[in-house]
């Protein structure tokens, strides 16, 4: 990271092999908890000061099984004198923890421990310099993003569904559980698809939600940066080890073998098109077109299509319920209808604009490639939410219509973009949501 500060020089694939030198500076990282903990050189996060952004002290709190954990909870004055961990603050505390060191040295080693456990506190948790912050525009604490994946999405969140829903805790003021009734009614109009992220493990810091704010104010909306892809790729490479007692130094070497094979991408003098094809689809997002060509019919339907009919009044046409385009499931609304899942819902171009939609019927025109009959909403409206008097925040990933006014299109396979989420409120609002990455759904 030094050298690339330093400036280096890179060359691209054009007709003339140009290239071109550029400095790189590292502004931010996200990371999840035991990474981050690494890199500033602090505690393990469920130590007394675990806290990777704020200095917070940690206490210990009995539980109802006769254990402890501890928590990080702070009232409205506690956060606002708490102090922000900044490259001034790491500097102070580090030249502190140097000084100490030095005193301890003075004292006999039966008079350590006490002196120790008290220059700990003054310490805030620095355990020696953050290799970091030799970085010109790298700040050892706000430079460390507020990560969803771990600290949202299965962190608070997962915490908060068990405070909710727990049978244990049906009698407190927090529970839902007199709700559930009204609850089920309303997540029956929710309809997902059939492919959604799985869950992983992962380390519960609820008190990181403090910082998500700040990690917004400098960095811009938490979608843009994320440890999502991360545990995907660490992931699949988890899964073609085995048998090793050096999983480190396998990572490595395949993420170097990998990092390598995709620098070469685009000569094909040498790279195995199989591969290059594997390369494109996991880090380029993109998708051969042979791909997108392999679709595979599923469940001939008999029952005949008015309005397709309507529109292909003179040809021989075949209906089907579901569709493989490559390796992602689509069926029709109707085939969906009773079942867990709704690979229905999709997003698609019409008109060189992307649409959400509802697969009414995909068909074959006189045994020809696929067709799909899809049901829209023209108007949609952007989700909006109020950030204060004066702005709005405007997201356009979720949109909503009240008209119950559709209509339709046919389209080739070719328009489909990726699945989607519906959901119809019990006031007849119909919602599209959008997912966050193209990863299972595209």
């Amino acid at each position: 990271l030094v050298t690339l500060e330093q400036g280096a020089k890179f060359q691209y694939q054009d007709d003339n092999n140009s290239s071109t030198s550029a400095r790189i500076f590292l502004i931010g990282a996200c990371c999840d908890k035991p990474a981050q903990a690494l890199l500033q050189f602090l505690p393990e996060p469920i130590a007394t000061f675990g806290c990777g952004r704020c200095e917070v002290k940690g206490f210990m709190v009995r539980t109802e099984k006769e254990g402890n954990v501890r928590s990080f909870a702070m009232t409205l004055d506690a956060v606002e004198e708490t102090y922000l961990r900044s490259n001034m603050r790491f500097d102070v505390l580090l030249d502190l923890k140097l000084l100490h060191e030095q005193i301890q040295q003075s004292f006999p080693t039966r008079k350590r421990k006490s002196l120790m456990e008290q220059h700990m506190l003054e310490e805030k948790g620095i355990l020696g310099p953050c290799i970091l912050r030799e970085l010109s525009y790298f700040d050892v604490g706000r430079s460390f993003m507020a990560d969803t994946l771990h600290n949202v999405y299965i962190g608070a969140f997962k915490r908060l569904l068990q405070l909710w829903f727990d049978h244990d805790y049906r009698f407190q003021d927090w529970s839902i559980s007199t709700h559930l009734g009204e609850l089920q009614l309303i997540f029956r109009g929710l309809r997902l698809p059939s492919t959604t992220p799985s869950a992983r493990h992962c380390v519960q810091v609820v008190h990181s939600v403090l910082h998500i704010s700040d990690t917004i104010y400098d960095f811009g909306p938490v979608h843009t940066f994320t440890t999502f892809q991360f545990e995907n790729e660490l992931g699949l490479l988890t899964r073609i080890t085995k048998s090793t007692r050096r999983h480190a130094q396998e990572l490595i070497g395949n993420l170097h073998l990998i990092q390598e094979a995709y620098c070469h991408l685009n000569n094909f003098d040498f790279m195995n098109s199989n591969f290059a094809n594997y390369l494109f689809n996991r880090f380029a997002c993109h998708r051969k077109s042979d791909d997108l060509k392999h679709c595979q019919l599923g469940h001939l339907h008999k029952e005949d299509d008015s309005l397709v009919r309507l529109l292909f009044p003179f040809t021989q046409i075949k209906y089907y319920q579901n569709v493989h385009v490559g390796r992602i499931r689509l069926c029709t609304r109707t085939y969906a209808e009773g079942k867990v899942a709704d690979d229905s819902n999709i997003i698609f171009n019409f008109d060189n604009v992307q649409y959400p939609g509802k697969i009414r019927s995909i068909f074959t025109i006189d045994g020809g490639e696929p067709h799909l009959l899809v049901a829209y909403i023209a108007n949609l409206t952007p989700l909006t939410c109020e950030i204060d008097d004066t702005e709005n925040f405007v997201y356009h990933n979720i949109l909503f219509a009240t008209t119950t006014k559709w209509s339709y299109v046919p389209i080739e396979v070719k328009a489909f973009v990726e699945k989607s989420i519906f959901f119809r409120s019990s006031a007849g609002i119909s919602y599209f949501f959008r997912q966050p990455t193209l990863d299972h759904c595209s």
